[in-house]
């Protein structure tokens, strides 16, 4: 019999390798790194508290306090706040991403039939300001969504200029 070398199926573990097992496993139940560090101004009461006691408070210390004076407490024991892995880091990450997103809707209110001068481009379904006039309330990059008061986002693109 001829001598097995690392390239034979004789000598192969017959374990799947750990890449076989990541490629069946979900992303955020893998291990594979997908964490998130949930600051301590963003967390709930119960949130602050539990950091807080993983800390050395006690529960009996924490248990009266307002989640401002949780917080003070995190702050002055320099605690980074709770991190957070798998589906809880991407929900808590998507959180952040609506609350910069909120504060940069606005809302651009023209005259029926006023000529704006706007350049828009087809990007997916959506119509985004490519160019505008150097004076006005719209900017490149701003997303058109809403028709005469109609939300437009989820309009196919042709839809949205037979208003």
């Amino acid at each position: 019999m001829p001598p097995t070398t690392p390239n034979t199926p004789a000598s192969r573990d017959s374990r799947p390798s750990p890449a076989d097992e990541e490629a069946d496993t979900p992303p955020g139940e893998r291990g594979d790194g997908v964490a998130y560090v949930v600051p301590p101004s963003d967390l709930t009461r119960g949130e602050l508290r539990r950091i807080v006691t993983r800390d050395g408070a006690t529960a009996d210390e924490t248990a009266l306090l307002s989640r401002d004076e949780l917080l003070a407490l995190a702050k002055a024991r320099r605690l980074r706040g709770l991190e957070v892995s798998g589906a809880g880091a991407v929900e808590a990450r998507a959180r952040d991403f609506l609350a910069i997103f909120s504060r940069l809707d606005r809302t651009v209110a023209l005259p029926p039939g006023a000529e704006l001068g706007l350049h828009l481009e087809q990007v997916g379904e959506w119509a985004i300001v490519r160019a505008t006039p150097e004076v006005g309330a719209v900017r490149v990059g701003d997303v058109l969504a809403a028709v005469n008061g109609h939300p437009v986002l989820l309009e196919e693109y042709a839809e949205t200029f037979r208003r």
